[in-house]
């Protein structure tokens, strides 16, 4: 094995107390109708404007004669929950969904950024933050009224670039961007003890769900809603054949990025199988396809490849993007898959720069089965927006890494998920039971907004779930009944099998049962969720934070900093305390 070398280098979510216990396990065997509509862009269209200033007119008359001084000025934190009580499946609902027209509860959205972000999407220098690089404002979900608008719809997302890219801010004692703080990849970069699927089958995920009072927001409550991947062992998971794409321009030359890179892969091909396959492509003022797919039990070759890369030149992504798909689906076919991961800062200036260019230009590979990684490196220049963006179009995942500790979390640790898909398009949409929610906010989320219409149209692309992958939503509710009887709501699912073109349905009830009574009930994950989504919020400036300070994230992660993640939670705490006082000086 070859021995890597040194380089230089949500408020909450999460599981409440109690013994861990399923929602829903199981896809539902019938298929609900398809929509017929088709978007010509792949998935995030905001909301249809006169449904959305509808809902806010209406909204804010109700507001203002039952709910006075609601809204994001109250200190609204969001618990998450823990494992929940069991319930039956319900059958898979044959009615169309209803149109989602948002509204707010003291709404602020016309203060804050635009929702921007979808593929597709013209960008202004107005929407775009060029501090420690290129990101992009999500802007800050708002209190939806149950009355108005019952139903929240997304797409799943694994992705922790957001995270791994600010946490590099604190751990030097700084504020990251707030532009660049993403709560959905804050709350999901944590580890979590949820139980993963026991029957090794059909079902690809299960469904947890729970809540309870809010620990940091009197009269509120947090409901979480959680999937967790089927898991695959290193010699389950199907043979596979990666195309490394890296980025070898001028600008990658600095230690944390080029040299990481080729630490980073050492460390990917030293997992791999004989069965896999291994090419080799770089990208700068021209493309070079520097070894062709090569079966991993040559594995001196392979790193021998990686040693000679060496930076200089301009960026040309979008020539480098096809050359890599190209060879990428030679390696399918035969229960094989394949996927294509970009190594890169996200500086494209030669060429199509555009993520929708760059992803229209390989569409018809992504069609045929290639997924797509992005690995983001270093900072400055870094363009986070185009990382993201990409992942999500290439139907991959999102990371960063700024050393090799986190370069081994995702090529060694977690590399079965991301080399392993296990289901596709993944949709989650929550319908709130009006008679015992009165309002709701979902904690992130914001660029992976669905419109309610389309969860039952399978064309429309969504996020994808690797093998014990675990996705984890939470939402601060305020409920209508001070001792709530019959279901919160009910959580639907709908997701595609690998290469699948036909989605089926998965449907849980939120029982009125699986909301604990006290938020001294949280468990340790739901603690360390609570605190992480806090933090988050902070950091990107969320008006709904205001009266909590990173201490207070800090000292309840602190409280959870015991068993299987203790470590990286009592490090995180650290660094959070680390720059609290940076933040109260401003």
């Amino acid at each position: 094995m070859r021995r890597p070398n040194l380089v230089k280098t949500s408020l909450l979510a999460a599981a409440l107390a109690g013994s861990a216990a399923v929602v829903g396990c199981a896809l539902a065997s019938e298929r609900a109708p398809q929509s017929a509509a088709a978007d010509p862009h792949s998935l995030r269209a905001p909301k249809k404007a006169a449904a959305r200033d509808a809902g806010e007119a209406r909204a804010n008359a109700e507001v203002a004669q039952t709910a006075p001084g609601d809204g994001p000025q109250e200190r609204s934190f969001l618990p998450p929950s823990s494992p929940p009580m069991p319930a039956s499946i319900a059958p898979p609902p044959s009615a169309s969904v209803a149109l989602r027209g948002p509204s707010a509860v003291g709404d602020q959205r016309k203060a804050e950024p635009p929702r921007r972000g979808a593929v597709g999407d013209v960008l202004t220098d107005v929407d775009r933050v060029t501090e420690g690089g290129t990101f992009v404002h999500a802007g800050t979900n708002p209190f939806v009224l149950t009355a108005v608008d019952h139903l929240s719809t997304f797409a799943a997302d694994v992705d922790t670039g957001s995270f791994t890219f600010a946490r590099r801010f604190l751990r030097q004692g700084q504020q990251p961007p707030p532009a660049a703080v993403r709560v959905e990849e804050w709350v999901n970069a944590l580890g979590y003890t949820y139980d993963a699927p026991t029957n090794a089958g059909s079902v690809p995920f299960v469904v947890h769900a729970a809540g309870a009072p809010s620990p940091l927001s009197p009269g509120k409550h947090v409901v979480r809603v959680a999937l967790k991947g089927r898991e695959v062992s290193r010699h389950e998971r199907a043979p596979t054949s990666l195309v490394f794409l890296v980025d070898v321009s001028g600008s990658m030359s600095e230690p944390d990025k080029l040299p990481l890179a080729q630490e980073a892969l050492h460390l990917l091909v030293n997992q791999l199988r004989e069965d896999d396959a291994v090419g080799l492509a770089t990208y700068a003022g021209a493309t070079r396809l520097v070894l062709p797919l090569t079966t991993a039990r040559s594995k001196s070759q392979i790193h021998a490849a990686i040693d000679a890369l060496q930076s200089g030149g301009g960026t040309d992504m979008g020539s480098g993007m096809e050359m890599a798909y190209r060879e990428a689906t030679k390696g399918l076919g035969g229960g094989r898959s394949a996927r294509v991961i970009v190594l890169s800062d996200g500086d494209a200036n030669i060429g199509n720069v555009g993520y929708d260019d760059i992803l229209r230009s390989v569409k018809g590979y992504v069609s045929e089965g290639v997924m797509l990684s992005t690995v983001g490196l270093g900072t400055g220049n870094y363009n986070d927006h185009l990382m993201e963006q990409l992942a999500d179009a290439g139907n991959g995942n999102y990371s960063y890494i700024d050393s090799l500790k986190t370069a081994e979390k995702t090529f060694v640790q977690n590399l079965e998920g991301t080399l392993e898909t296990i289901a596709q398009d993944v949709k989650i949409q929550v319908e709130w039971n009006k008679d015992v929610v009165s309002s709701y906010r979902l904690l992130g989320y914001e660029n992976r907004d669905v419109v309610d219409e389309d969860f039952r149209n399978d064309k429309k692309d969504a996020g994808e779930i690797g093998a014990g992958h675990a996705v984890t939503a939470l939402y601060e509710v305020e409920l209508a009944q001070a001792a709530p009887r019959g279901d919160l709501g009910v959580v639907r699912v709908r997701a595609k099998a690998p290469r699948g073109t036909r989605a089926d349905e998965l449907v849980a009830p939120i029982p009125a049962a699986a909301l604990r009574a006290r938020a001294d009930d949280l468990d340790d994950d739901g603690r360390a969720a609570v605190a992480v989504a806090l933090a988050a919020e902070i950091l990107r400036g969320s008006p709904y934070a205001s009266g909590h300070d990173l201490a207070d994230a800090a000292a309840l992660l602190e409280s959870a900093a015991r068993g299987r993640f203790a470590e990286e939670r009592r490090e995180l705490a650290a660094e959070l305390r680390r720059v609290a006082p940076v933040l109260a000086r401003r």
